[in-house]
């Protein structure tokens, strides 16, 4: 009974011995007289940045177990169990750069009567860090604006600039880098650096042009009067406006960027002096807008310094624009003003009388006031008796035709022709009048010409005539249509009459307008051609004055290819590439071979399938592709060749190269 006693007591001591001699083990351990162990291979785990796996043997007496309080990086399977195992530990990519990850779990026992808790570590290592910018130079404008750049990293940075003018922000999750920039008011282009810095650096240059000012520097004219003028521009930063002259005024003087407008405003002018400044628009110390300002002194003006009459009694209108009271200080004795004086604005209509002479002549009409210096001359021309035409040239096609000259002269007048082509009406008369001239059809091909003399006393005005001939040509989109019949646009250009031939049996080739005169275009209407043979014909043209001209007209016949010539198989068999079929025409495709399949795509598309063949002799077929609308019994068709290999054939290539010895 003792010596059971003793074999008891050794077991106990054994089992809490052997329990207790891991260093991993908790402090809740429980001693169990029964036997329990949970051993893993392997405490520390590493993983390197990119994730993987790693494997730990797990050996228990069928003392259930499980991992608890693993991270959410790394997966464990099995995660629980009763037996031994296999586990395995697999790790996701550490993406970011500034963390290398660890955690602590635990292996423990489930078993309510044996409470154990082995500690197991796991560490990663932080990934290569990288920082990609999507821009690395940025150019701003002279006004206040901002741009986001973009970047592609997995590590933390800052951003830092020691220019004031330039402001950078990195967004919380360091994929965007948010930099503005102030005004530019300096007048010059400035440039800055921002400098990203973490674990690793970058730097963004940053150039800024000097803000700008835009809008119209046209003059601006006042009339001696007060008066405003609103004056719109575009400023990319804050400005201000400023002139020198008292009787300028510019309100508002200074704002912002943006679409602005100021009015410039002016005093009245007493003195008879025009007066001219500036109106300056800056950025800063920068004047980017000059702005001239005029203003009128007192004035009298006209709308015209001269007027012009006809030898004949005819009248012109002065119009007179002032703030003062004014009247017709002196003018020609053969002129006649409608109104003497008047106060401000008004119009004078002047009267000249028939010039009686050939010579010209002119003189002045004074506008002003008495005991004011400043006057307005008018210089008032009168034309001669003269003799004019509103033509120096007559232009006339090949027909017989008139047209109207004018004549615009004082006195008698006779015109004659110098050719017997040209007819006149009437060939005299007296003053302001009109000659009708007619001319005869011109039959032939070349241009003629002639002339029309006007005599008004020792005056005399020569009119030159010119009549085209005929003339014929022709052009066309295209002479020749394909096989399916189409249109051939057929244009003539002439000034004759004209007819169209076409030769005997042509009922293939319809015209629509066989004769006409002058310019036309025909429409040529070609039926379908079943045939694969080409047909032609030759139309004449015939003018009326002009020699025959001959056009070929052609249609091709129907045209059949394949872009393949053969095809070959192995014994094993199996479908070929596509077969394309270029034609204008409609087709069948055949074979009477049973080893092959023919796989249609489309109307001109097909595959072609080969059974595997058991033979040990090679056969081949032919697939026929025919043309099925051709006329006349005819028939036309391509012949494709498909082979196939025997059992025991292999393809020999031939495109290889010599050996090399590689040693």
């Amino acid at each position: 009974m003792k010596n059971k006693l003793n074999i008891l007591a050794s077991i106990v001591l054994f089992v809490t011995v052997y329990s207790c001699q891991d260093s991993g083990v908790s402090e809740d351990f429980i001693p169990s007289i029964e036997g329990h162990y949970i051993e893993i291979s392997q405490n520390s785990l590493s993983f390197p940045s990119k994730g993987g796996e790693l494997k730990a043997e797990l050996t228990t007496n069928k003392s259930p177990w499980a991992f608890t309080e693993s991270p959410d990086w790394m997966t464990i399977s099995p995660k629980e169990g009763e037996n031994s195992a296999t586990v395995i530990f697999s790790a996701e990519e550490n993406l970011s750069a500034d963390i290398t990850r660890t955690s602590v779990f635990y292996l423990m026992s489930t078993d309510e009567n044996w409470k154990y808790r082995h500690f197991m570590s796991a560490q990663q290592t932080a990934a290569t860090p990288y920082l990609d910018l999507s821009s690395y130079i940025l150019l701003f404008k002279g006004g206040m604006s901002s741009e986001r750049v973009i970047a592609t990293t997995n590590t933390k940075f800052n951003a830092i600039c020691s220019d004031s003018w330039v402001h950078a922000e990195v967004s919380e999750s360091c994929n965007s880098v948010d930099i503005s920039v102030d005004e530019n008011l300096t007048g010059l282009s400035r440039t800055a650096t921002v400098q990203l810095n973490g674990t690793i650096n970058k730097a963004i240059t940053i150039t800024q042009q000097a803000a700008d000012l835009t809008g119209e520097s046209d003059e601006l004219h006042f009339t001696c009067d007060e008066g405003s003028i609103q004056v719109t521009f575009e400023s990319e930063a804050s400005w201000t406006a400023m002139t020198s002259s008292q009787w300028i005024e510019v309100s508002p003087e200074e704002g912002k960027a943006g679409n602005n407008s100021i009015q410039i405003s002016v005093t009245t002018n007493t003195t008879q002096n025009e007066r001219i400044d500036y109106v300056y628009l800056k950025i800063g110390e920068t004047s980017k807008l000059q702005i001239p300002i005029r203003q009128d002194g007192v004035y009298i003006t006209a709308d015209v310094k001269m007027v012009e009459f006809s030898a004949s009694t005819s009248t012109q209108k002065i119009i007179v624009n002032s703030n003062i009271l004014w009247e017709i200080v002196s003018c020609p004795d053969w002129i006649t003003p409608s109104v003497m004086s008047l106060k401000g604005d008004g119009e004078i209509v002047l009267t000249a009388e028939e010039n009686p002479n050939t010579s010209n002549r002119e003189g002045v009409v004074k506008i002003g006031q008495a005991g004011f210096s400043y006057a307005v001359d008018v210089t008032v021309k009168q034309a001669g008796m003269s003799l004019s035409s509103n033509a120096n040239i007559i232009n006339f096609d090949d027909q017989a035709q008139s047209k109207i000259i004018n004549l615009n002269t004082v006195g008698k007048w006779s015109a004659e022709s110098n050719v017997d082509w040209i007819i006149l009406s009437p060939i005299s008369g007296n003053g302001i009048s009109e000659i009708t001239v007619s001319v005869t059809e011109n039959t032939l091909e070349q241009e003629r010409v002639g002339q029309v003399s006007v005599k008004v006393g020792n005056l005399e005005e020569i009119i030159k005539v010119v009549q085209t001939g005929k003339y014929f040509s022709y052009s066309a989109n295209e002479l020749s249509v394909g096989s399916t019949g189409g249109t051939i646009k057929l244009s003539l250009i002439t000034n004759e009459k004209w007819s169209i031939e076409k030769p005997e049996n042509t009922d293939w080739m319809q015209i629509k307008g066989l004769e006409g005169t002058g310019n036309t275009t025909i429409d040529i209407l070609l039926d379908d051609n079943p045939s694969i043979k080409a047909r032609e014909c030759t139309l004449r043209v015939i003018p009326e004055n002009s020699p025959e001209v001959q056009i070929p007209i052609s249609q091709s016949g129907r045209f059949l290819t394949l872009d393949h010539t053969a095809l070959n198989f192995f014994a094993k068999g199996g479908t070929s590439e596509s077969i394309t079929i270029d034609t204008d025409g409609e087709i069948s495709i055949s074979c009477s071979l049973d080893w092959i399949t023919i796989n249609k795509l489309s109307d001109k598309m097909f595959t072609v399938t080969a059974e595997r063949s058991m033979l040990l002799d090679p056969r081949e077929g032919v697939i026929e592709v025919s043309l099925t609308d051709l006329a006349n019994e005819e028939a036309y068709s391509i012949g494709l060749k498909v082979s196939q290999k025997a059992v025991s054939e292999v393809f020999e290539g031939t495109d290889y190269e010599e050996d090399e010895d590689w040693n």
